[in-house]
Order: C-alpha cells, then structure tokens, then sequence
C-alpha cells in the first residue's frame, strides 16, 4: 500500500471511530437546547474532528503558556527592585512549567534588555534577575516580534480597554501573536480573543470571536459547567481551547455555542479532555 493511500485510510479510520465515540457517548437530549440528535449530526462532526484536534493542541500550547507567565509574574513581583517596574515592556514565554521558560523584557539606547527570566527543567524553577542585554538569536527575535505585535494591537481599533494577556508561537521563523482577556477576582472572562499574523511586513488582526463574555465567579463557583458563546466560526477556534484548558480546573463542564453546533468540552477520569457534540 502506499504511502498516500495509508494516510487516507488512517485519516477516515480516525473520522469513523470518533464518529462512534460521539455516537455512543451521547445522552438522548441536547443539555442545552433539549433538542434530539440524529446521527447526520454526529456525521457532520466526524468530517470536521481533525481540525478541532489540531486545534487543540495550539490551545495546550497557549495554556502553558499562560501557566509560566502566571508563576513567573508572582516570582517578578518579589525578585524585580521597584524602580525597575517602569521598564518592564513585555514578556515572552515558551514551552511549560515541566520544561520552559519566561522573560521579562525592557528596552534600552542599545536595544531590549533582559530584565528577569524564570527557567523551568522537569519542574524545578531557577532565575536570573539583572539587566543583561538580549544577544542575537531565537530569543531576541521572538522579543521582537512579540514587542512589535503587542505595539501594533495597543494602538489599534479593535482593542478594548480592558486588560489582556499575550501569547506568541513560531514555527518555521513565522510567529503568531495572541491576545486574550484577563480573568479578574470578580470576573471569569471568555471570549474576545484575537490572532495576529504578518502580512506582507505588517500586522493583521483576525477577531476569534464576537466580544469578551464576562461571568462572576460567585455565580460560576456554585456549579461545575458554564454555558458560553461568541465563536465566529462552525468549529471552535485555538483560542476556545485554551480558555478552557486554563479554567478547567474550576469549571470542568464547559459548553460553547459556535455558528453551527453546541459542544461539550470536558475532563475525563484519566485527566484527558473530551469533545462532544451536543447538539
């Protein structure tokens, strides 16, 4: 058999068994609508599971991300003198607490400078605090282009004056810039991310999804799913992924409405997280 013709067979191999599973993981009713499911809907999916697989894992990546930035900061927060706070610019983070790592940048008359970097090998945390300017290389270069894509979303139309967290992945030298809400203490928010590409030399911004969707903790905290919407797309997109993958912990049941579908994300036993059509 050829090589072509073994990836097609394993492709739909892979579309028919989660067909199956969604088939048989499915209860009678929609929990949301209450609507019956047909099998035509569950075939629907099946053609489009890979792309959500794909999907998700971007979404992992922007989690741990999300997860270094968050530990690093509250280090930042005692290591970093005061006086330094006014020439913090940004930060990059890369890979995940078991193995990666996240800088703090500012800029100097000579270029960015390195202000703290937090490193994480098998799970064990090291830093480096002190200005040392940023040499040539992998690092600088994804110091720029987050620099140069977080400038360009700041003064742009599309950002609201709410606070945002940033996320930047290359591969191949090409480097996307993401932006999404910041959760507050009073507020769990989804929704109102942003992807940023380059573009013939200049940033393009593609909205992920309608709006920002703000919910209170106190009324999340009581139960353990939440119902949200504001895709843009059929499909959930990267950013719905890693939205939930950060909140999961608290709200392991997470419903999303898209243009076309109602799905389930949720944790299973074994810690793996579950796509299910709902409607």
């Amino acid at each position: 058999m050829s090589l072509e013709k073994r990836i097609a067979f394993l492709t739909s191999l892979l579309a028919f068994a989660f067909m199956l599973f969604a088939c048989a993981g499915q209860k009678k009713s929609d929990p949301v609508e209450g609507k019956e499911m047909t099998p035509a809907d569950h075939a629907l999916m099946a053609s489009e599971f890979l792309i959500m697989d794909s999907l998700s894992q971007i979404g992992v990546m922007l989690a741990n991300q999300d997860g270094l930035a968050w530990v690093a900061s509250d280090s930042l927060n005692v290591d970093l003198p005061e006086p330094q706070w006014n020439e913090l610019k940004g930060w990059v983070a890369q890979g995940s607490l078991t193995n990666g790592f996240c800088l703090f940048y500012g800029r100097s008359d000579s270029g960015f400078v390195q202000l703290a970097r937090y490193d994480f090998v098998n799970g064990v945390m090291s830093r480096a605090v002190g200005n040392i300017e940023i040499p040539e290389g992998k690092i600088l270069d994804l110091v720029r282009m987050n620099d140069s894509a977080s400038t360009f979303f700041r003064n742009s139309k599309e950002k609201e004056e709410i606070r945002y967290n940033s996320y930047i992945l290359e591969k191949d030298g090409e480097f996307t810039f993401y932006v999404m809400p910041a959760s507050t203490n009073e507020y769990v928010v989804y929704g109102g991310s942003m992807k940023l590409t380059m573009s013939n030399g200049s940033w393009v911004i593609e909205k992920l999804h309608k709006g920002p969707i703000g919910l209170k903790w106190e009324s999340v905290r009581n139960g353990d799913s939440v119902d949200r919407t504001s895709t843009m797309g059929p499909l959930l997109n990267e950013a719905d992924f890693a939205q939930y993958y950060i909140t999961r912990q608290m709200l392991p049941r997470q419903y999303i409405r898209t243009t076309k579908y109602t799905i389930l994300l949720t944790t299973e036993k074994d810690g793996k997280m579950s796509i299910i059509v709902a409607r």
